[in-house]
């Protein structure tokens, strides 16, 4: 500051203005006096300077105060040299302290300075917070100077308002101690603030940082969010929109382009700004300004909502296989059913298992499905028995007696031995049968459901999901793919799916598979074991 002052001095001199100049060289000297009046107290030369910065004209006095608040403090030093010493050591402990004091003395207690001179350090402190506080100043500066590159300004003509600086960094140590939150983002990420000069007294403003952007090297927001993380009050939307409908200029091209091209997520992403947050009108009116904000698959969906016209979505469908762990997500099994998620999904890959949970290879399991057998398979069935046993008088009006009385003599045959085996291969079948159109049955409650392969495959679009819901679940619907980041629909749409039943936005389907009393269709086992039968 001295040399600054020095220097205004000479200049004035040269420019035979001796009455300023005087004025001048008499502050220079006042402050040369302060620091070497400190110097004889025994602070250093580098630490007395630091008080007299701080407190410009009242550096003795705070060095006084600071003197006596350790005196009283828990350190235990018997002698005001020790304590100077201290304080030449460890003044960077209470440096932002006598600034936080400084600020309320210079700008919200001076004309009533006298009434408080004799408080103590803590009292001081404690008197500046409550005035701090009582600005809502948070971490903001008084009278900062922006150093960053400003690349919206919203302030008023004397200076007061809003503005965005680009801080051309993706770690800032500034932005961390006034928002309260990291400061940092992706490596190829940069950092842009919303900040606000605020008067607060004559010739003195408060600077805040209202809301920190992180975006990517494609123009992406990754990050949009208030202090501690917080989301983005409505009041600074028109902010928001402003950094929206920002323009660059892409010299390669020669054309104008938006600074801002789209959202992507980071961490978490709840909190973060996001168009679903903006009135329907605001959101027709950047379609207007920056339509490449509506390149994303949640932003076209939620443009053709308020638009009342699906086209506007595009393509919103996407297939993808089911497996195990979607599944059980997707489909919720009652604990009485036999068959578990992981079973259906066994049999589907490998019909053959179905043999573990349904298995009719035994005389009494035969018997059980003799009373479904048709009648073609009953003399068909008839038909065998007669080759081993002519004399049998067995026809189709005493079929199920004749066979079940004989079944002891009949099960050790070779006729027997495929009748039984055909009753059984056709009854596993037909169960297999119904478990597959039981799932796809319930799949088809999200959209279109098919086996192929041995494969489960389900095609759902997420424009009819979400045009179905209330207001209120499409707004986290859609908050919910602004977070998916795959590339294909197929992935979006399997993401997609299994979120909105995680997030409970909709039920999962129920489904139950109870190998007592499912058994199988009529039709389908008879037209199966027609086959079987030989």
């Amino acid at each position: 500051m001295n040399k600054k002052l020095i220097i205004l001095s000479k200049y004035l001199n040269s420019m035979h203005l001796k009455e300023e100049s005087l004025k001048i060289n008499l502050l220079v000297k006042e402050a040369a006096s302060k620091v070497n009046a400190l110097k004889k107290l025994g602070f250093s030369e580098k630490i007395a300077k630091e008080i007299d910065d701080a407190c410009r004209g009242l550096s003795i006095w705070m060095a006084n105060k600071l003197i006596e608040h350790i005196q009283k403090s828990e350190l235990l030093f018997s002698k005001k040299n020790e304590i100077i010493e201290y304080i030449n050591d460890n003044f960077r402990i209470y440096k932002s302290k006598v600034s936080y004091i400084m600020d309320w003395v210079r700008i919200g207690a001076m004309e009533d300075f006298n009434s408080y001179k004799e408080n103590s350090f803590e009292d001081l402190y404690n008197l500046s917070d409550e005035w701090h506080k009582s600005l809502k100043s948070g971490d903001g500066e008084i009278n900062y100077e922006e150093k960053n590159k400003i690349i919206i300004d919203l302030r008023d003509p004397d200076g007061t308002g809003y503005y965005w600086a680009d801080l051309e960094t993706n770690s800032s140590e500034e932005e961390s101690d006034r928002m309260g939150h990291c400061g940092t983002t992706g490596y190829s990420n940069n950092l842009i603030s919303l900040r606000r000069y605020i008067p607060i007294g004559k010739g003195f403003t408060l600077n805040k940082s209202i809301l920190t952007a992180s975006v990517d090297s494609n123009g992406k927001i990754v990050q949009l969010k208030g202090p501690k993380n917080s989301k983005p009050e409505p009041e600074y939307h028109k902010y928001i929109i402003e950094l929206l409908n920002l323009k660059k200029i892409n010299y390669e091209e020669d054309e104008d382009t938006h600074m801002i091209t789209g959202f992507k997520q980071e961490y978490n992403s709840k909190n973060d700004f996001s168009l679903s947050d903006l009135s329907n009108d605001q959101i027709l009116e950047l379609e207007k300004t920056n339509p490449s904000l509506f390149n994303d698959i949640a932003s076209r969906i939620r443009l053709s909502i308020i638009l009342k016209d699906p086209s506007k979505a595009g393509d919103t469908s996407g297939e993808f296989v089911i497996n195990k762990s979607l599944l059980k997500n997707i489909i919720s099994i009652p604990s009485r059913s036999d068959l578990s998620s992981d079973h259906i999904l066994d049999i589907i890959e490998d019909p053959g298992q179905i043999d573990w949970y349904y298995n009719y290879a035994t005389i009494e399991d035969v018997k059980y499905s003799l009373s479904n057998i048709d009648n073609f398979n009953k003399n068909k069935i008839i038909e065998l028995y007669k080759q081993e046993f002519p004399e049998s008088k067995i026809d189709i009006n005493n079929f199920e007696i004749e066979i079940k009385n004989n079944l002891k003599d009949f099960s050790y045959t070779d006729i027997a031995l495929n009748i039984m085996s055909s009753i059984n291969s056709a009854t596993e079948s037909a169960a297999y049968d119904k478990i597959s159109n039981l799932l796809i049955d319930a799949l088809n409650s999200f959209g279109e459901a098919r086996i192929e392969d041995q494969n489960v495959y389900l095609k759902i679009n997420i424009y009819d999901i979400i045009k179905s819901m209330n207001s209120s679940d499409q707004k986290i619907a859609l908050h919910i793919l602004e977070e998916n980041d795959y590339d294909s629909k197929d992935e979006t749409a399997e993401y997609f799916l299994e979120e909105i039943i995680g997030n409970g936005i909709i039920e999962p389907e129920r489904l139950l598979i109870n190998m007592d009393y499912i058994n199988y269709d009529d039709d389908i086992f008879n037209e199966i074991l027609k086959d079987f039968l030989i």
